[in-house]
């Protein structure tokens, strides 16, 4: 199956569409068919499951985000608040799914799914800026500290519309998980304030918009 053929870009097309409008949770494959043009078994061929498209609508919106930030990025050294600039980036995305079935959804792809074998897009990232600065890392640790971080993000995701908690902002859900994730790989509590400042006024200097 080629995944650059009409059909296939044609129904991640609709779905973005349907996924934008509704949610995850709110979007029938029914739908996602009948918008796209082809039958649901047609549509079971290219995606098995509904899951499958929303991971690919959120893997390309993250990547996309990614993509534009790097960009604003290049001239950092700074392995540690590139990672934070990321992860806020990211924060910043989560937060903007209202649903929590949509986060539940997400949260499983991101971290419940296979985790032995499962590539973090956030690490990869950290780890290929880290090569071309020629800067040492250890991957483990970073995906470790990185896990933790996206657990604390996500419960605190889940508190601001469960619990209604309209005072958890991204940036203070984005700063309590970095500082678990942080300390968890080894760095001190007044490194990490350090950090997060130099990360805040770096998003603040380069006018990063997390909402484009």
């Amino acid at each position: 199956m080629r995944k650059d053929c009409d059909v296939y870009n044609r129904i991640l097309e609709v779905a973005k569409e349907l996924f934008e409008e509704k949610g995850f949770a709110a979007t029938t494959t029914r739908q996602i068919a009948e918008l796209a043009g082809i039958s649901r078994g047609h549509l079971r061929y290219y995606f098995g499951r509904k899951e499958e498209l929303f991971f690919s609508y959120f893997s390309e919106l993250r990547d996309n985000q990614w993509d534009r930030i790097i960009i604003k990025c290049a001239d950092m050294e700074d392995a540690p608040i590139f990672a934070l600039v990321l992860l806020r980036c990211y924060t910043d995305l989560i937060c903007r799914f209202t649903s929590a079935k949509d986060l539940e959804t997400l949260q499983s792809y991101e971290i419940l799914s296979n985790y032995e074998n499962r590539a973090d897009a956030i690490v990869d990232r950290i780890c290929t800026f880290a090569e071309k600065k020629s800067l040492k890392t250890d991957k483990e640790r970073i995906f470790a500290s990185v896990e933790i971080a996206k657990i604390i993000l996500y419960k605190f995701a889940f508190d601001r519309l469960n619990q209604h908690r309209e005072e958890l902002s991204p940036e203070e859900i984005w700063r309590c998980s970095a500082r678990h994730g942080l300390f968890s790989y080894g760095i001190s509590s007044s490194e990490i304030e350090t950090l997060l400042s130099a990360a805040a006024h770096y998003i603040k200097e380069k006018q990063i918009d997390m909402q484009e």
